[in-house]
């Protein structure tokens, strides 16, 4: 069921469209991720969202769990840079902006254990690492038990043991049923952690679906290596039907278009003919999909 649905918008900045009719649905309690290089207009929709930015045209809609229209939900909203009370510590603030809710979440204790923040509840905001303050800011976006989680960049500049208690509460956050909406620059936190994906360039929504999908779509072929273990020439493996093979370093590569019964059958032979002391099959990720992408959408 939608809790979003977005639909023909449109955001101006003097001459500038940030956002060309962009049209898109978030499910109820699904991971939701906008793609897109810098000046791609992520940040701005995440922003019109959030309700922080007016639209030009176009509608933005929020849905309740009955399937009505409804009012901004609670929301979650985690930015790229934090601005507390620097002076206040950590316990000070989880006080602070718990009093402004009549009923606040009761999980915090839990996030706090799992960000690994337990024992810096008496540091001053200002004494926190940067990934300890991105930490907190997550967190404090949860004391409101928000219905909807925003997150611009959450991981951007962070370390990878950081990154990954992240991930790990975003994973923990979708189990719990939350909604959570974000954006990245680092395309594989994408394909690890969303349901769906949309890329945005320019301002234009290219296309929206599972990050499985957009592999699929944009990419039908996979690439094999092969090393032998004697010496081979490019001709013996072309009989097999395979083309434009390359030959760098004793390592013999080329794509097929699946890997399928007839490709396992060729390999097989060749393999009996030509023994082998390696085998590598791979296809291509979110990522590399993603740069074809944004550049065709570009030319």
């Amino acid at each position: 069921m939608n809790v979003i649905r977005v639909n023909g918008l449109v955001k101006r900045y003097r001459d500038v469209h940030a956002l060309k009719g962009i049209s898109l649905t978030v499910e109820r309690g699904e991971v939701f991720a906008l793609l897109g290089p810098n000046g791609s207009g992520k940040t701005t929709a995440l922003e019109i969202l959030m309700g922080l930015r007016s639209i030009d045209e176009g509608t933005v809609e929020y849905v309740d769990k009955g399937g009505e229209v409804s009012e901004m939900p609670r929301i979650g909203p985690v930015f790229q840079s934090q601005m507390y009370y620097d002076r206040l510590t950590v316990r000070e603030l989880i006080k602070y902006y718990s009093n402004f809710y009549r009923s606040p979440s009761t999980a915090i204790p839990r996030y706090l254990e799992m960000m690994n923040l337990k024992d810096k509840l008496g540091s001053t905001f200002r004494h926190l690492s940067g990934g300890q303050k991105q930490q907190l800011a997550i967190v404090l976006a949860l004391v409101n038990d928000p219905e909807i989680l925003f997150f611009d960049e959450p991981t951007t500049a962070l370390d990878p043991q950081v990154r990954l208690k992240i991930w790990e509460l975003i994973r923990v956050l979708k189990e719990e049923g939350k909604t959570i909406i974000f954006t990245s620059h680092y395309i594989e936190e994408a394909e690890a952690l969303a349901d769906r994906v949309s890329i945005l360039s320019k301002g234009e929504l290219v296309v929206t679906d599972t990050p499985q999908n957009i592999i699929r779509r944009y990419n039908n072929r996979c690439n094999v290596e092969l090393c032998f273990k004697g010496d081979v020439a490019i001709p013996a493996i072309e009989a097999y039907g395979f083309a434009n093979v390359q030959l760098i370093n004793g390592v013999c590569s080329f794509n097929v278009q699946a890997i399928d019964a007839d490709v396992m059958r060729k390999l097989s032979d060749l393999c009996d003919l030509y023994p082998l002391s390696r085998i590598e099959i791979g296809k291509e990720s979110l990522q590399s999909v993603f740069v074809k992408i944004t550049e065709e959408a570009v030319s």
